[in-house]
Formats: structure tokens, sequence, C-alpha cells
């Protein structure tokens, strides 16, 4: 045996401290309390599953983050890396349509190979929550304020949630591409993410593309309120198509709602965040914290996802990488370990037994 690997866990895992653990703990007790409240119900996802059921719905950067294993049939299999994916399946297997609509709740580890967010973590903790069967606006706000309500919960103030659209990004972008599944979209999707405007001219022109698709680069570069996108659209883009004007009105219905709510504060529309996935088909939002590099929550409606397991429903949702907020922010009060833990010092273990129960029922914590 080699003695430094007793020292030592596989690189990209972590362990946890004890008090640290204690924090995590609580955190996810608070969270799936506040979405069973909500009238999410919890769903359990094993912990891998048969990798071809999945790779067609995956992105090729995707499928080069999973870890990939071969069982004693030969089964290739995966380990889970996106429980809204194995969700997906689960669903669709085994949920009558007599459900809908139906929201699930979870909390759990996924596995991932990070190249460019955090090389020296794979292992994350997702927690998150999914509304299947229902469409439209309602459902997306019920969404975006339970995900609000989450970062609240865990003591979060100075968080900005930037709201987008993949359909919108569709509907303005697929005519000039033409090929809108294709590379050419790929290509157009990536350079809008990153805000690369040099670049996503550069691959306009090397795919002989008209002139339509740079009409939209200032319509992609728009951060900032309902108000001002409405402005800003109206004396723009006031010849668009229908269904384009429809899409940026609903973003601008989203915020106008928060905004009533008194969320606006903490949101932007952000018309370059498309999502992280393949498979996002319409609203699109991540969470962006002052003190981490990339996003630590995110989602979106994907509609289209769970008829790739014959289960033909709308959904929407979001996850919370909570490992990552864990490891910037100070715990809310609720969740920090007690200062205080009691240790009785009487001779006779029964006196000491019943006196603990005693505290224990008040909420103390007793050590015999």
């Amino acid at each position: 045996m080699d003695k430094r690997k007793l020292l030592q866990i596989p690189k990209g895992t972590e362990s946890f401290e004890l008090e640290e653990a204690y924090i995590h703990k609580k955190i996810v007790g608070g969270l799936l309390d506040l979405f069973y409240r909500w009238g999410f119900l919890p769903i359990e996802t094993p912990v891998f599953d048969f990798y071809d059921i999945y790779s067609n719905v995956m992105d090729r950067q995707a499928r080069d983050r999973v870890y990939r294993l071969i069982d004693r049939d030969g089964e290739l299999l995966m380990l889970r890396s996106d429980i809204t994916l194995f969700m997906a399946k689960q669903i669709g297997l085994l949920m009558p349509d007599s459900m809908h609509p139906l929201r699930v709740c979870y909390a759990d580890t996924i596995l991932r190979y990070q190249k460019n967010e955090d090389i020296s973590h794979n292992e994350f903790f997702q927690a998150g929550a999914e509304f299947i069967g229902k469409d439209g606006l309602e459902a997306d706000l019920e969404i975006i304020l339970l995900l609000l309500s989450s970062l609240k919960l865990l003591g979060i103030e100075d968080s900005m949630l930037h709201i987008g659209s993949r359909n919108l990004f569709k509907l303005c972008v697929g005519t000039p591409a033409k090929n809108t599944e294709g590379p050419v979209r790929k290509q157009l999707l990536k350079a809008v993410r990153v805000r690369d405007w040099n670049r996503f001219n550069k691959v306009l022109e090397e795919n002989e593309l008209n002139g339509e698709g740079r009409n939209f680069i200032e319509l992609f570069s728009f951060i900032g309120t309902g108000k001002e996108l409405k402005q800003m659209f109206k004396s723009k883009y006031s010849g668009e198509t229908s269904d384009v004007k429809k899409e940026v009105e609903y973003l601008v219905s989203i915020y106008e709602y928060l905004e009533e709510l008194n969320f606006a504060d903490n949101v932007k529309i952000d018309l370059s965040e498309l999502g992280g996935q393949d498979y996002y088909s319409g609203l699109s939002f991540k969470v962006y914290l002052k003190d981490v590099d990339t996003a630590i929550a995110s989602g979106g409606r994907y509609n289209n996802l769970l008829s790739s397991f014959g289960y033909n429903a709308p959904a929407v949702g979001f996850s919370i990488m909570l490992r990552k907020v864990e490891r910037v922010k100070k715990a809310a009060g609720q969740f920090k370990k007690p200062d205080v833990i009691t240790v009785l010092d009487d001779p006779d273990f029964l006196v000491r037994y019943r006196k603990a129960e005693k505290l224990r029922n008040s909420g103390r914590i007793v050590c015999l």
C-alpha cells in the first residue's frame, strides 16, 4: 500500500472539517425545509447511470466533463454530473401525466471534471428545485422567487441575478445562421456568452452570412432594467418580428413583477445570459456573487428535455452550487454552530442523562 494515499484524497474531491460539516448539513436542511414549504417534494437520483442515454442531450463541452466507467457487464456508465439530467430520465420513467404539475427538489453531490472554472474541485454539491408540467410566466416567476428566497435564507444579500433568454437568441440569430442547431449556431452562442463581439462578427463573415446578425450585437450587449430594455428595443428594434417583440416583452414582464416585489436591486436583464446547458429552450438565468469568479446558481426553462426520455412536458428549474457559496460566505446566524455546548459533570450517570434530556428538549446541545 502506498502510505501517501492514507494522507491524501483523490484530486478534485474534498472532505469536511467537523464544524464545516455541521454548518453544511444545517444549510442543506434549511434549504430543503424551505423547498418543502413551497410545495416541492424531494426526489433522489442514482449516483451513476448509462452514458448512452444522456450523450445525445449533452453538448460536447458537457460530455467532456463527465466521468465515465465500465461496469462488470461491460456497459459504459457515467457518474452524476448534472442532477437535472438524471432527474429528467427518472421523471420520464416513473411519473404519470396525472401528477402534473409536479414540483420536486433535491440536494446532492455531483462530480464533473472542471477545466476552466475551478481546477481544484471536481466534486460539487447541488441544491435545487424543478417545476414540471406548467409553462409560462407564473411558473417561471415561482422558480425565480424560490431561488431568491433561497439566497436570502443563506444570508446572501449582495448577489446579482442575470436574466436572459435562449429563445430570443434563437429567434434573432437563427435566421442569418440558418442552421440554428449546428456548429455555426454554437459558435455564435459561445461568442455571445462571453460578449466577444469581434468573434461574433468573424463567425458571420467566415460562414458568408448576411449582415442581419450584426444588427443584434447591441441587443445582446444589453444589461439593465426592464424599463431600459423597453426603451432601447422600441428605439432601435421596433421593426423586428412579433415573436422577437413578444420574447423581449416577456423578459420585461418578469422584471416588472420582481420590481413590484422589491427584488429589482438584485436583478438585471442580461441578454448575453443564454444558460450554461444546451438543453435550455427559453428563460435562462445565473446568479453571480462578488467574491466568486463563476456563477453560484443557474437555471432556466427546458421544455424539450423531458421528451428525450419519453415524457413530453414543459419544465423550469434552478440549482445552487452550494459549496461555492459556503467557501466564501459566512453562514447565516441560524446555521452557525452553537458557541456553547453543555457538558454535565454530575458523578451519577442517570442523573446526568435525565438533566441532559431536559436541556436537549429546550434546544440545548448537551454532552453526557
